[in-house]
């Protein structure tokens, strides 16, 4: 009867232990199944690459160079830096929950085969993650997305969208602004147009009332106004019309890229504008004359040839009258070259 108590008891022991540790195991994973965590935390500076793969199997390379992303593969352009910083802060800060590890979910979360694919890499294409990504969560177009790690049945809730970041240009990415956001460009205070233009420069100089009570000792911000220069006579500009061409001049995007070297001789006998900075720097954009629709431009900074239209060529010159007079809103630069959200 003793050895049959024993029994039972260390019997009852054991189920008390095994339920135990199966309560123990249910909770660590109900814990990791709603804990918050990044997917991987990688520090920015050690990727050096990202390669981009689209579900119908074509993918774009984009890599760092002395700091600034660029696209080799298209004459080296230059790529949006707000753009590759949302794909960068999605997939490394972001952070993300478990929903699920079953194989079969993951064609509900459309995590399949073909689905696109972000990798990033580092030095010497060292692999420092792989992500497929598939639908927004919950709809296709929200800013959270459902996402696998690579060679991982793990199904993520990403608090993020990485997909947001490519927009539908070919490439998808790319700076397409004449002066790359990258660059981090300086406003404009002076521009020098070659002698052929009616205007030949407009800038920016104190107002003498902010000089005179300088002089007499009493503290003010300055305050600058805005002036043309013709062949034998100044004018004052509208200061709203002024802005609205320096601020044309900052967001003019290209059309196409072209290829440096072959086009070089296009540019002999190029009218040029001059662009002094408020740093003291100064750029000069190149205008090849072309017959065709788009004119062939260079920037001597960059080095980057591109087209734009004739219609955005013709407003890199002002005239007198636009910059003198009030502007209709919304103003003729903005319908041309309409302001950006992203």
């Amino acid at each position: 009867m003793n050895r049959l108590l024993i029994f039972l008891f260390v019997i009852f022991t054991a189920l008390v232990i095994i339920e135990q540790r199966i309560v123990e195991y249910i909770t660590k994973e109900d814990l990791l199944q709603s804990s918050v965590r990044t997917l991987r935390s990688i520090p920015e500076n050690e990727i050096t690459e990202i390669i981009a793969r689209a579900s119908n199997g074509r993918s774009w390379r984009y890599v760092k160079i002395d700091s600034v992303w660029r696209y080799p593969n298209y004459h080296n352009a230059y790529v949006d830096p707000k753009r590759i910083k949302h794909v960068v802060n999605s997939l490394t800060k972001a952070t993300a929950s478990i929903v699920s590890k079953e194989p079969g979910d993951l064609h509900h979360y459309q995590l399949l085969p073909n689905s696109p694919t972000i990798t990033l890499l580092g030095k010497r294409q060292k692999l420092l993650l792989k992500v497929r990504l598939g639908r927004g969560a919950p709809e296709v177009i929200d800013s959270e997305s459902f996402v696998q790690l690579s060679g991982a049945d793990t199904i993520y809730h990403l608090h993020a969208n990485a997909a947001h970041a490519f927009d539908a240009g070919d490439p998808p990415m790319l700076d397409r602004h004449v002066w790359p956001r990258a660059l981090k460009p300086q406003p404009f205070e002076r521009v020098e147009f070659d002698t052929s233009h009616e205007v030949h420069a407009l800038y920016r100089q104190l107002d003498d009332s902010y000089l005179s009570e300088m002089k007499k000792g009493l503290p003010q911000l300055p305050n600058y106004i805005w002036r043309i220069d013709l062949e034998n006579d100044s004018f004052d500009c509208v200061p709203g019309s002024a802005y609205a061409y320096l601020t044309f001049l900052n967001r003019i995007k290209w059309d196409q890229l072209h290829h440096v070297k072959i086009n070089a001789s296009k540019f002999h006998n190029a009218r040029s504008i001059k662009l002094h900075s408020a740093t003291g720097s100064v750029d000069t954009l190149d205008i090849a004359s072309n017959e065709a629709e788009q004119q062939l431009l260079r920037l001597r900074s960059t080095g980057q040839v591109f087209t734009i239209t004739n219609q955005k060529a013709q407003l890199l010159y002002p005239s007198k009258k636009t910059l003198t007079d009030s502007l209709s809103k919304p103003n003729l630069y903005e319908k041309v070259e309409p302001r950006t959200s992203f």
